[in-house]
């Protein structure tokens, strides 16, 4: 009985790791819809920009938006991109890193085309990880399930 739920288990977490890259795409392109908003009609500076971002409930997982605050530029969120979020594909966070750290460099309309293109960017990453998670959850978890009982047969 425990090979089984130890093979599920196995499958769970699999599938697990699936919904938190969905979810987190997820987040990702949340923040590009904000991040437009607040710069169109708030006309924020990046810091409050960033700690609006980073007190969003929404956003709350991004861990890395919290880092503004130790640069004192974008240049801290770009070092948390680096060093603490193992979990995001390296395509992505690269697309990332490029943004943040070229954050405030053009003016508005230049910044919110650049938004716009992390946007569809992120968006079809979302579209991926979807796939992948609609795809494969299943899949490990009845894998799993499986080898449990593959196990705990061949012990018997």
């Amino acid at each position: 009985m425990m090979l089984v739920l130890s093979g599920t288990l196995v499958g769970s977490l699999k599938a697990f790791e699936l919904r938190r890259d969905r979810d987190l795409m997820k987040s990702l392109v949340r923040l590009t819809e904000l991040t437009a908003i607040y710069l169109s009609s708030d006309g924020l500076s990046a810091r409050e920009l960033f700690s609006r971002l980073a007190a969003h409930r929404e956003l709350g997982e991004l861990n890395f938006l919290k880092a503004f605050d130790c640069g004192g530029a974008a240049t801290g969120i770009c070092e948390a991109l680096r060093t603490d979020t193992a979990y995001l594909d390296d395509d992505v966070k690269d697309k990332l890193i490029t943004y943040f750290g070229e954050f405030g460099s053009t003016d508005l309309e230049g910044q919110l085309a650049k938004n716009r293109l992390l946007k569809a960017e992120l968006s079809q990453a979302l579209e991926r990880s979807a796939e992948r998670y609609d795809k494969y959850s299943r899949l490990y978890k009845i894998l799993g399930f499986s080898c449990g009982v593959m196990l705990a047969v061949m012990l018997i």
